[in-house]
């Protein structure tokens, strides 16, 4: 397993328009669509984040025959390379692996009535261990990135209830009946990851000075 990351915040004193023709270079049309919806340049930049760490493995994703499961999740129909993506306001990460894979990121969320969230989305294991926090606003957030790999890892999306299931981090780690989970933090904000084999990477990929 690789897992790759960029933070756009260093993307701040660069030449907009010359970067985003960097990156919409590396993206399928319906992400650069979405692009110039929104004019979010981390969404543009996992795209382009994809086309990088599939590159490493050999495949050239914009070329590539690919399908999407029921549920919009993306795979190739004649390689046995998987991989998933994930971006949060500043940072944009992939994963890929020869196993099915989930990845999610999440800024901290340092506002809010988490308490009220994890009694409506957390198990009741997960509320009880929030509790027990000092920082809860920090775990929380781990907490909810790595029940969400695992929704993304499973292809099920919300339709599997999030509290019918159980993540409590140890040593930044879970194990759940069918898969393991990993969670790292990245430059202040949470990435987690979910396969079904426990053999994830130490080292994050770095890619943010590769796109200045």
């Amino acid at each position: 397993m690789r897992i790759y990351f960029a933070d756009t915040r260093s993307f701040a004193q660069t030449d907009t328009e010359a970067l985003v023709k960097r990156l919409s270079a590396l993206v399928k049309p319906k992400r650069l669509e979405l692009y110039m919806r929104h004019r979010n340049i981390t969404k543009l930049c996992a795209g382009a984040l994809l086309y990088c760490a599939l590159k490493e493995h050999g495949i050239d994703y914009l070329n590539e025959k690919s399908a999407y499961t029921e549920l919009g999740k993306e795979y190739f129909t004649e390689k046995n390379v998987f991989f998933n993506i994930s971006h949060s306001k500043d940072i944009a990460c992939c994963a890929v692996d020869i196993y099915n894979v989930g990845i999610d990121c999440e800024q901290v969320k340092d506002s809010g009535d988490i308490l009220r969230l994890a009694e409506r989305f957390f198990s009741e294991k997960e509320t009880e261990y929030l509790l027990s926090c000092a920082d809860k606003h920090r775990e929380f957030t781990r907490i909810w990135t790595m029940k969400e790999s695992y929704v993304k890892y499973t292809s099920q999306g919300f339709s599997k209830p999030v509290s019918s299931f159980t993540c409590i981090p140890t040593d930044d780690m879970c194990s759940l009946p069918d898969a393991f989970v990993k969670t790292y933090d990245v430059n202040g904000a949470y990435l987690s990851v979910c396969s079904q084999m426990n053999d994830f990477p130490e080292k994050l990929c770095d890619m943010t000075d590769f796109f200045l």
